[in-house]
């Protein structure tokens, strides 16, 4: 640590951490997934390997891909206004409930709240205008492509 301070580094806390994940679109468990969601639904194809065989997990990996798709994704929000959401809260589309927010946090560097959610990919499209339940009023939000930045 004694090099790091010498060298002007700031520690930068939990907090700090959380955000980048958050823009960085990284899923952590606890949060954007458990126990039962599934790889295909959270990780970026880059993360998956389609051509290694023998692990664990492999069959269901590969039955996502090339027998059927995964029915919901984890992808990015850009939220209207400066009001996070939180984890749980529902996602709406054009009155119907199409998944709910996993992690949400201001970005200073995109001016604006960003947000993961676990969302049906049949339900909503780049240019829909997404309503979050706050508990008796609404956040507007538009799909935004992972990372953030």
């Amino acid at each position: 640590w004694e090099k790091f301070s010498r060298a002007g580094v700031s520690p930068i806390g939990r907090d700090a951490l959380e955000l980048l994940r958050i823009e960085a679109g990284i899923p952590r468990f606890g949060a954007d997934m458990d126990e039962n969601t599934l790889a295909l639904e959270v990780a970026p194809e880059s993360a998956l390997s389609f051509t290694k065989g023998c692990y664990v997990g492999q069959e269901i990996v590969a039955r996502g891909t090339y027998v059927g798709q995964v029915r919901r994704k984890l992808l990015g929000l850009r939220v209207d206004g400066d009001q996070a959401p939180v984890h749980g809260d529902r996602v709406s589309n054009d009155g119907r409930e199409v998944g709910f927010v996993t992690s949400a946090a201001w970005s200073p560097s995109l001016g604006g709240v960003i947000a993961l959610a676990i969302l049906r990919v049949d339900a909503v499209t780049p240019h829909d205008v997404l309503f979050i339940d706050r508990g008796g009023w609404a956040l507007r939000a538009r799909l935004s492509s992972l990372p953030f930045l």
